[in-house]
């Protein structure tokens, strides 16, 4: 074990303040610090110990020791494991002197020898300090206590050294007796194991702490260490935003050399440990650590600009442009102004969609994409209800928003009534001016001259199950009407409906019974003194109209229609169902009714009615239904 003095001087505080220990070792001097309290002290004691092997026997010592007389006042020594100490003070040095050559003491284990006492004079932080000169003798003669300036005994010289420097460290260092055993411990640094001890290049043991038995001369033992192993594992993140390389195991202090590369529409950021940025280099070189190794490329998606365009502009209007990662999924859409419609998507000079709406992944560089538009044409169609009334002209192909004109000339004897567009009249003047929006199918109504002309062309829109516009034909000079409607089953004509009178070419009903067949007449008042005759009855039903469920059924149909008055009955839903039909003309008289079970071989035969037109109406637990048979001979 080395030799060494030890002094443990304790200062203990009054008012409750703790002690502080503190010990001289070799080549070092002791000193003690106190708190800056004012507070008075009683007097008090700092003891001075000695421990060590060399302190067998030891016969005398002395000492010097320095402290701040303004603060302290010395009053004297209080002997404990030794008697007849003397001491004194000059300024701020005390001297400690002791001997006792024929009864030496053993202080090899911790031994208090005496206590200084002092009393506090001023308040602030107190030193004492061993100074050089101080020594210790015993039976061997002067102890070695390494205090620079003091006499020494013949000691050798014990060096440890770790190899290499930065392997680790190492204690036992000092001058020891030839024999003394000495403690010596070797303790690796991180990223280091140790290996053995060596003299002179001969292993002397393996273990990091031995005992060492002190040979009578100098001795430099040298601790070999050598570096770990550690494990480096390389990640990209996200996963798909590239690689790395550069895992594996490599040896503490070894350069290690790690890369990311990015995949497509990404790039490399930084390299992160532990959630700390260490490189933004791709490439990144470093010294193996002391510990296994997790290393994280992160990665981020490039983004790319995807611009959009419509060609004309005033063709329509797009959207869907934007920034945008690689790979994300992008909707662009194309919406025609009104006039235009959408033709396709264009990338440069390449057709890439016809879909107004066109779908795609972004791909990893800038797009863009241009909408081509066309201006809708449109073809207007004009006829004559009556090519031996009257003639018409105008139409044609035309642009979206270009001016039509349309001009119905009737022939002599003839006068023009109105414009119809799907039976409904829109427009009394015979030269009619518009603007082309649409594909649209116009008819001329020519009649023929006579003193109050019967108003034709009777029609029905707006309906519901409740209510109907009523609308006919009659020159635009005439600007009265009587309108005669009612239920089909009454004999309306006859006075069994409502009779009112219009001032335009239109009537609205409301009130009506759902799941009804209604029929109507008009007349033309010409005057005070005239009016035409009755037109012909025009039908219409209520049933389901406004009823989804029920519109939505399949509707009955006639088969063959037109025919030669035998036909049948098609509508797969009615087969199970018990069915009335009933025939009549277009005045509503009652032909012909005929009772079937079920809806299985529904056939009429009317081939003994004279050419026209006929109604024929089914009743059906399910529902009523009406439909128009034309029989042609």
């Amino acid at each position: 074990m080395k030799v060494f003095v030890r002094f443990f001087i304790l200062l203990f505080l009054l008012y409750g303040l703790s002690p502080d220990l503190y010990s001289v070792q070799s080549q070092s001097f002791a000193s003690f610090a106190t708190d800056s309290s004012d507070k008075a002290a009683t007097a008090f004691g700092v003891p001075v110990r000695m421990q060590g092997v060399g302190f067998y026997s030891v016969n005398g010592f002395s000492f010097f020791i320095s402290y701040d007389a303004t603060k302290l006042q010395f009053l004297g020594v209080q002997p404990l494991a030794v008697t007849n100490v003397s001491a004194g003070s000059v300024g701020n040095l005390i001297s400690v002197q002791w001997s006792n050559l024929s009864a030496p003491v053993n202080m090899t284990n911790n031994t208090l020898v005496f206590n200084l006492l002092f009393s506090r004079i001023a308040g602030g932080t107190l030193n004492l300090d061993f100074l050089p000169g101080s020594w210790v003798s015993g039976v061997q003669g002067l102890i070695a206590v390494n205090y620079i300036n003091t006499q020494l005994l013949s000691l050798w010289e014990l060096s440890t050294e770790p190899v290499p420097l930065q392997g680790g460290t190492t204690l036992g260092d000092g001058s020891y007796l030839a024999g003394q055993s000495v403690n010596v411990s070797a303790q690796p640094a991180d990223g280091y194991l140790f290996d053995q001890w060596t003299l002179n290049g001969a292993m002397i043991s393996t273990m990091p702490s031995f005992a060492y038995t002190m040979p009578a001369a100098n001795v430099n033992l040298k601790a070999h260490f050598v570096p770990k192993t550690y494990q480096v594992i390389t990640h990209a993140t996200p996963s798909q935003g590239g690689t790395t390389t550069g895992s594996g195991f490599y040896d503490f202090g070894q350069t290690v050399t790690v890369s990311a590369t990015p995949a497509t529409g990404f790039q490399f950021v930084q390299w992160e440990s532990n959630g700390e940025v260490v490189s933004t280099q791709p490439m990144y070189s470093f010294m193996m650590p002391a510990g296994d190794l997790d290393l994280w490329a992160r990665f981020e998606p490039l983004t790319y600009e995807l611009s959009l365009a419509a060609s004309p502009p005033d063709g329509g209007d797009v959207s869907g442009a934007g920034t945008y990662f690689y790979s994300q999924p992008v909707t662009v859409l194309a919406t025609s102004s009104t006039g235009y419609h959408f033709v396709h998507w264009t990338e440069g000079s390449t057709i890439v969609s016809t879909d107004a709406s066109y779908s795609f992944p972004m791909p990893a560089a800038n797009r863009s994409l241009t909408a081509r538009f066309l201006i809708n044409s449109y073809t207007i169609t004009v006829m004559s209800n009556n090519d031996d009334y009257g003639s018409v002209s105008g139409g044609g192909v035309f642009e979206h928003g270009s001016p039509v004109t349309i001009v119905a000339q009737p022939n002599e004897g003839y006068l023009f009534s109105a414009w119809l567009e799907n039976g409904i009249c829109v427009s009394f003047n015979a030269v009619y001016s518009f603007v082309a929006e649409s594909d649209r199918t116009l008819t001329a109504v020519f009649q023929e001259e006579n003193g109050c002309p019967t108003p034709i062309n009777l029609n029905v829109n707006n309906l519901s199950e409740t209510t109907a516009t009523l609308h006919w034909v009659s020159p635009v000079q005439n600007n009265q009407w009587f309108v005669l409607w009612g239920p089909s089953v009454n004999d309306t004509i006859a006075g069994e409906g409502w009779l009112d009178l219009s001032t335009i070419n239109s009537w609205t009903l409301t009130g009506l019974e759902p799941q009804t067949l209604y029929v109507f007449y008009v007349k033309t008042l010409c005057g005070t003194e005239s009016e035409s005759q009755w037109s012909q009855p025009a039908y219409f039903q209520t049933w389901y109209v406004g009823n989804p469920e029920m519109s939505d059924r399949p509707q009955p149909a006639l088969f063959p229609n037109p025919g030669d008055g035998l036909f049948r009955i098609k509508e797969s839903t009615l087969l199970s169902e018990p069915i009335q039909v009933v025939v009549s003309d277009l005045k509503g008289n009652q032909l012909q009714s005929v009772r079937f079970a079920d809806g299985h071989n529904l056939r009429l035969d009317i081939r003994h009615l004279p050419a026209g037109i006929y109604l024929v109406r089914l009743f059906t637990p399910a529902g009523n239904y009406m439909m128009k048979y034309v029989k042609i001979w």
